[in-house]
């Protein structure tokens, strides 16, 4: 059987706490099928980090590979939430359990909004897609945004949550029952698919989430960006890493630029949105997993006073300079070493850093270590040493 998709353009929206009405509008439930695939085990994940950062399971790399998706076309991330990750993972489970395929649980009856209310998930529009027999979350989502159904419910701006659930049964026969028109009737048995995939979305009216990376799993640099969804109309925002020490009040915004604390690891950020009436507190969390920084090789020349130049790293966030006048081989942060270039940036263009000492003092006796500082921003790696003398220049180890 080819792959075939049916479409149902039908969600549900709520207006007010009462009344809920039927209304056509960019989501749907997309059923996706690929029945030629040889059964075997999921296989794990390519990405790896520090002991103390898990693998990110399918459903999060899903959940990357849809914000990419966004991202490309000009869309906010879409916001994990718990609710749908739940009724989104009890419908793959069934599917892969129960031997049927289809937006409708055939024993049950039970719809995708039905799972969202039952998982608790107050949502104001609700929609969903599903597939089976993709073996990875890459394959699974482009079938999706090949779609264009689908495609439509991935990149529409009417949600802002998502949750995804995935099931792999390797005992699956062909004796799964088809409803491809969501009709909670089977109009043929099919399989077997061994991979069964959901994606839930929704918007809830009363919840503005914060996006930390386009809700990505983890980052390589504790340098990275937010999005804030708005109610309506706000004016201020402040944000925190641990909702205590906060940045100060500044004009609102949709994206902003943060520093997440130092170190590998688990991350939260914390921000505070307000309307002229009412504050909101949101959060979001993500691993920071940054690489080892790479030590640079330093040059010296004057122009008068010393100057440093150095090829930039990618894998380095900044640049500490310490200098000595009496320790050639100093360590840096010791003695008499002084931070004289406190936290140099990345270069804007090009791959050249230069560093003007302009705290020299002319025919002075200088010694230089250039300290480059990892993407978690506390992992060092130091240069070699090099010296300026009244007489000349001097090369370093």
């Amino acid at each position: 059987m080819k792959p075939e998709d049916s479409i149902k353009f039908i969600c549900r929206t709520q207006a007010g706490d009462h009344l809920r009405r039927w209304v056509l509008m960019l989501c749907a439930l997309q059923i996706i099928c690929l029945t030629s695939v040889a059964a075997r085990a999921a296989p794990t994940s390519a990405l790896s980090g520090p002991s103390d950062i898990p693998t990110p399971t399918y459903a999060e790399q899903v959940i990357e590979l849809i914000n990419s998706e966004r991202s490309n076309a000009g869309r906010p991330p879409l916001k994990r939430a718990a609710e749908l990750d739940l009724s989104s993972g009890g419908h793959s489970h069934r599917m892969a359990t129960a031997d049927f395929f289809g937006p409708c649980d055939l024993e049950t009856h039970t719809k995708p909004w039905d799972r969202m209310t039952a998982a608790g998930y107050a949502w104001n529009s609700a929609g969903e897609n599903i597939a089976a027999g993709y073996t990875t979350p890459s394959a699974a989502v482009a079938t999706w945004m090949a779609s264009p159904v689908a495609r439509n419910s991935i990149l529409s701006t009417v949600f802002r949550e998502t949750g995804v659930g995935y099931s792999h049964q390797p005992t699956d026969q062909n004796n799964v029952a088809m409803d491809t028109n969501g009709d909670c009737t089977a109009e043929s048995v099919s399989g077997p698919f061994y991979h069964y995939w959901v994606q839930d979305f929704g918007m809830r009216a009363s919840v503005w989430p914060l996006v930390i990376a386009g809700e990505a799993f983890q980052v390589a640099s504790l340098q990275t960006t937010l999005f804030i969804y708005t109610p309506t109309v706000s004016s201020q925002m402040r944000f925190s890493n641990d909702g205590l020490a906060w940045s100060p009040w500044q004009p609102f915004t949709t994206t902003q630029v943060w520093n997440l604390s130092p170190g590998s690891g688990l991350k939260t950020v914390y921000a505070q949105v307000y309307n002229g009436a009412v504050t909101y507190v949101v959060s979001d969390t993500v691993y920071l997993n940054a690489p080892g920084p790479a030590a640079v090789i330093v040059d010296i020349g004057r122009d008068p006073a010393p100057v440093l130049t150095w090829e930039h790293q990618t894998l380095n966030l900044w640049y500490d300079v310490y200098r000595s006048t009496t320790n050639p081989y100093f360590i840096p942060g010791t003695g008499d070493a002084v931070l004289t270039g406190p936290a140099i940036p990345a270069p804007w263009s090009g791959s050249k850093v230069t560093f003007h000492d302009i705290s020299a003092v002319l025919n002075g006796i200088y010694f230089y270590v250039v300290r480059a500082v990892a993407g978690d921003g506390e992992t060092t790696a130091d240069s070699n040493r090099i010296g300026y003398f009244a007489f000349g220049l001097v090369a370093g180890d």
